[in-house]
């Protein structure tokens, strides 16, 4: 009788105790933005703080390099291939960039510590009605022409087949037309219109003759189109 009287107050004393005493629970992780370091990066997003750039990034997705400040010279080449551009010249505080089309001027860009500014168009009017900041421009100093090398699948590109052919001292362009110049006396320039197959059209021959002689074609090609002419070679 002892023996179970023992048994049945164990069994109850365990039951009491299992009842009481519960396991800990597992740690509750750490919200993702709740680890943020001493530059304000989350380690826990996979953000890690980048001196160079003075930013946080994920190194998978954007390296952290030093960030070359760009000459005005390279700023410039990058307008190589943007369209009607005929010129482009590198100047000590700014960038001078020569429309092909006609009465369109230039366009100047400021340049401050490697980075373009603003953009002013000084279009060709008369000398009473250029404002102050397009004479500000024209008057600047340390200016150099850029060389633009013609990007592949332009006219520009293309027309270099002209160059260096016997007789030909210059090549011109102008929108989607070649022009050879002769250095044969009297026999003036030849014009090429390029297809949209990328082949050149006809020849079209326009020597040099008294005005009255010219025909509507040469005068179209010669005074009509709207572009001027930029030298390839």
């Amino acid at each position: 009788m002892k023996i179970t009287y023992f048994s049945i107050v164990l069994v109850v004393a365990t039951l009491l105790l299992s009842g009481c005493i519960q396991p800990e629970p597992p740690p509750t992780p750490a919200p993702i933005g709740g680890d943020r370091d001493e530059h304000g990066c989350i380690p826990s997003a996979g953000y890690t703080w980048c001196e160079p750039k003075q930013k946080c990034l994920r190194p998978w997705e954007e390296e952290c390099e030093d960030i070359k400040e760009k000459t005005t010279e390279e700023l410039a080449e990058g307008f190589c291939t943007t369209e009607n551009v005929a010129e482009i010249f590198a100047c000590d505080e700014y960038i001078r960039i020569v429309s092909t089309l006609i009465g369109r001027g230039s366009t100047y860009h400021t340049v401050e510590n490697g980075v373009l500014g603003e953009a002013t168009q000084c279009p060709i009017v008369a000398p009473e009605y250029i404002s102050e900041k397009c004479q500000s421009f024209a008057e600047g100093t340390g200016c150099n022409k850029v060389e633009c090398h013609p990007s592949e699948g332009t006219i520009e590109y293309k027309a270099q087949e002209f160059c260096g052919q016997p007789n030909i001292p210059a090549v011109y362009v102008c929108g989607e037309y070649a022009k050879t110049v002769s250095s044969i006396e009297g026999a003036g320039s030849s014009f090429y219109k390029l297809e949209e197959d990328g082949s050149w059209g006809n020849e079209v021959r326009c020597p040099i003759v008294a005005p009255d002689s010219v025909s509507e074609e040469c005068t179209l090609l010669t005074t009509g189109l709207n572009c001027i002419w930029t030298q390839i070679c």
